[in-house]
């Protein structure tokens, strides 16, 4: 008796073969006349292809040509085009002066706005996503990360420590418990606490347009505090040190906070409708919640603080507090 396997009667399943055609053609006519024409057999002759395939001899040899000029037959219109100055396909929706004025600070007033933004003020007639192509593809423009350093300047240091010898001796009741801590702050909904980015062509600097720390030291500041030091007696406050004033650590209470509750509301809790009164009345409720107990705890860190400050040479201090 005669056994079957009828396992090796069953073919595999398998991907079927394909014909040699290349993957990027201009037309798939083209690609099947090149492939003829690299492996045309003994004694067949240029005439013969060009029949077989519905074209003239001299196109042909125009194709020939043309392959053998550019170095790659795959991109022959494109480069050809290009070459003329012209573009292949329909034009540009927008305009290489309109994309060039979105990367001059004159011309947009909104440069480091996300695109969403840049998009809806200037009118422009694509999607972001389309519009990040275009200054990609057209302007080598991108979005960067915005220049930004938290390190401490060695003289801003040199302050700190000096800060630290005045109050290194000065206890929490009678001193840091009498003084009035100010600052101010501003609160955006969409904050992400991540630094900000700015659009600009690759290797281009940007303009020095931004607020920095010299230039609102020396331009903006006196103007608004002139007055405040002729009828106040002021704690003498080194620069780059939101970590010696304890109204920040309040501050960031306030917006981690706030944030939760715009996005992340309670049952039983209206949700942020989009209004300025409505983000009051949030921020209201938000500082209402931060109690006095904690506000204590933030100045009660000061006289530890001012002795961190001295031992590490004027760095920066972090806490669980704040």
């Amino acid at each position: 008796m005669t056994s079957i396997n009828i396992f090796a009667a069953i073919q595999r399943p398998c991907t079927p073969e394909q014909d040699k055609i290349l993957k990027v053609p201009d037309t798939e006519e083209r690609a099947h006349f090149f492939w003829h024409v690299d492996t045309r057999r003994k004694g067949e002759t240029m005439a013969d292809i060009c029949a077989s395939h519905g074209i003239g001899t001299a196109t042909g040899y125009c194709w020939r040509r043309e392959r053998a000029y550019f170095g790659d037959w795959r991109r022959v219109r494109k480069q050809k085009a290009a070459e003329k100055g012209q573009k292949l396909g329909r034009p540009f929706r927008v305009s290489d002066e309109k994309l060039q004025s979105l990367l001059t600070d004159e011309n947009n007033p909104v440069c480091n706005a996300p695109l969403e933004v840049q998009q809806q003020v200037n009118d422009i007639s694509l999607c972001p996503r389309a519009l990040r192509y275009n200054l990609s593809n057209r302007k080598d423009a991108h979005v960067y990360k915005a220049a930004y350093t938290d390190e401490l300047l060695p003289a801003n240091k040199r302050l700190r420590q000096h800060y630290s010898d005045l109050y290194y001796n000065e206890e929490l009741r009678g001193f840091w418990d009498a003084v009035y801590f100010t600052d101010e702050a501003h609160y955006n909904p969409t904050e992400d606490f991540q630094p900000p980015q700015i659009l600009r062509q690759r290797e281009v600097q940007g303009s020095g347009h931004h607020m920095t720390q010299e230039y609102y030291t020396s331009n903006v500041l006196p103007s608004y505090i002139k007055w405040v030091h002729k009828a106040r007696l002021l704690l003498y406050h080194p620069s780059q040190s939101p970590d010696l004033n304890p109204i920040e650590g309040v501050w960031l209470i306030l917006k981690q906070r706030a944030k939760r509750r715009i996005y992340y509301s309670k049952a039983g809790q209206r949700k942020w409708d989009g209004t300025k009164t409505h983000l009051k009345e949030i921020l209201t409720e938000v500082w209402d919640s931060i109690t006095m107990e904690q506000i204590r705890d933030h100045i009660a860190e000061m006289p530890a603080r001012v002795k961190e400050l001295r031992r590490n040479g004027g760095e920066k201090i972090r806490s669980k507090c704040w």
